[in-house]
């Protein structure tokens, strides 16, 4: 027998989830506690919507923690999709039964708030989706056979334009960035469609599937890495997947894994598991390769949950970075990258804070926490950029980089009593703006590109030139700096005794 989807039934005096006719109500449904979320998720989480009990949820993959999101603020009313956006600590989700979109903070804080979505249009959400580089959200209208968006901003949404691809009970969208595509199951059409994301209708379609089970298909998530697309099948209670380019369906074994498949899914490409949280109140996985299938043992809170994300701990792009001058007074700067989220796969990874420390010479340096460091003393510097949310954090070290003292020595002076004047030696061991000055001392400067040995001209000035003149020496005491572009000045000082034959 073919499901059918009821939207607004009603259920012992309670309105039901958009519930399957004959899906069961849980025995003894949970009383939620709205309680404020540990700073950590204590490891990789799966976070979902609980239709009945109004409330975000999350569990732990590890079997650990499990908690409530604290939405103090938002509306949740019959929630039914979620995303997240760690990068600037927030969950989304829609609501069902007061066809409105919320958000918190994903640190458990509350901020709730509810986004003014303009003229999107709603009618029975079934499915929601975040593009956090956009700025935008959208979700499956199955009542009214479309898919609404709205800008995160508050600046109003509408109706996304799906072109010419089957439009027939929509369930279930995903953002594809890299595609530049936006998917959707449809319910009553049997098909996974997509269109060009950025709106235009164009690159419209509905997907070729062959060798896969699409039966009610309500919720989708890519695997960009492998070219594949995974879907829920409601009227099976199986999870199938295709090419993104089309063909080479397939069915997923999911031996093993107990709760219903019917209502979303998230993807962990890198560890190769499919996740879903069941209409019958439990959490289960799978091995994208088949088989492998286990049921979450976790206390979290499952009352009727739907369209699941990962958080995960952020991962590092690489190693930090030190970069800078290279002698003593310069500014360093420690730079990171860190792996963005996956957000077609509902896998989400970002860090929502930073933090940084310094060492030299293999000891922190006091107080040195900003991502700038003014290095005031010679020696290997290194960094470590520190980046977190609420499932964890990870760490990116750079390789040390090494701070030398701006040197500057002053030779021998070799006078030319001809003119004077005496050639001063003068050894530099960086880069850097040489200055010539002193009491009784001409001025002068002279721009060293590079390291090494540079003779500077010393010439008398004022009362030291008359003298010199008058008879024939004169004793200055020439003063040498050595300014380089991005640290500090190193000067010396010389005494010089320039002389001047007499003309005859």
């Amino acid at each position: 027998m073919r499901r059918t989807l009821v939207a607004g039934s009603v259920v012992l005096g309670l309105l039901a989830a958009p519930a399957y006719a004959d899906t069961p109500e849980p025995s003894s449904p949970q009383t939620p506690s709205v309680a404020q979320a540990p700073a950590s998720f204590g490891g990789e989480a799966i976070v979902y919507s609980n239709y009945l009990s109004d409330t975000i949820s999350w569990a732990a993959l590890n079997g650990g923690a499990s908690g409530t999101l604290n939405t103090t603020g938002a509306t949740v009313s019959g929630p039914w999709g979620v995303a997240l956006d760690p990068a600037r600590n927030k969950v989304w989700w829609a609501n069902y039964d007061s066809n409105t979109i919320g958000s918190a903070n994903l640190d458990g804080t509350g901020a709730g708030a509810d986004l003014p979505t303009g003229a999107a249009p709603f009618g029975d959400i079934y499915g929601f989706a975040l593009d956090p580089v956009a700025g935008v959200v959208y979700w499956a209208n199955y009542g009214s056979s479309t898919i609404g968006y709205a800008r995160t901003d508050g600046s109003g949404g509408g109706t996304f334009n799906t072109g010419t691809a089957t439009m027939n009970g929509p369930c279930g969208v995903a953002v594809d960035r890299a595609a530049g595509r936006l998917y959707w199951g449809n319910f009553d059409g049997d098909t996974i469609s997509y269109a060009n994301l950025s709106g235009d209708g164009g690159g419209s379609g509905d997907l070729a599937t062959t060798g896969a089970t699409v039966a009610a298909p309500c919720g989708v998530a890519v695997d960009r890495s492998a070219g594949r697309i995974w879907w829920t099948n409601a009227d099976t209670s199986s999870i199938s997947s295709a090419s993104t380019a089309g063909g080479s369906g397939a069915d997923l074994d999911m031996t093993g894994a107990s709760a219903d498949a019917y209502y979303g899914l998230a993807l962990d490409p890198a560890a190769g598991r499919v996740w879903w949280p069941g209409y019958n109140n439990g959490i289960s996985s799978a091995a994208l390769s088949g088989g492998g299938g286990s049921d979450l043992m976790s206390s979290a809170d499952l009352v009727y949950p739907s369209y699941p994300a990962l958080l995960d701990k952020p991962v590092a792009a690489g190693a930090a970075a030190v970069t800078g001058g290279s002698t003593v007074g310069t500014r360093l700067t420690c730079t990171s990258s860190w792996a963005g989220d996956l957000v077609e796969s509902f896998y989400f990874r970002s860090p929502s804070t930073t933090t940084t420390s310094w060492t030299r010479n293999g000891q922190p340096v006091p107080g040195a926490t900003a991502a700038t460091l003014t290095a005031t003393q010679p020696g290997s510097y290194t960094c470590a950029r520190t980046a977190s949310n609420p499932a964890g954090s990870a760490t990116a070290t750079s390789p040390s980089f090494t701070v030398k003292p701006v040197g500057v020595t002053l030779g021998k002076a070799r006078r030319n009593q001809a003119t004077g004047t005496a050639k001063l030696k003068v050894t530099v061991t960086s880069p850097c703006q040489i200055r010539v000055s002193g009491k009784g001392v001409k001025t002068l400067s002279k721009t060293a590109t590079r390291a090494g040995v540079f003779q500077l001209v010393v010439k008398a000035s004022g009362k030291a030139k008359r003298k010199l003149k008058a008879t024939g020496a004169v004793t200055v005491k020439v003063t040498v700096t050595c300014t380089p572009s991005d640290g500090t000045a190193t000067t010396k000082s010389k005494k010089v005794t320039l002389k001047r034959a007499s003309a005859r």
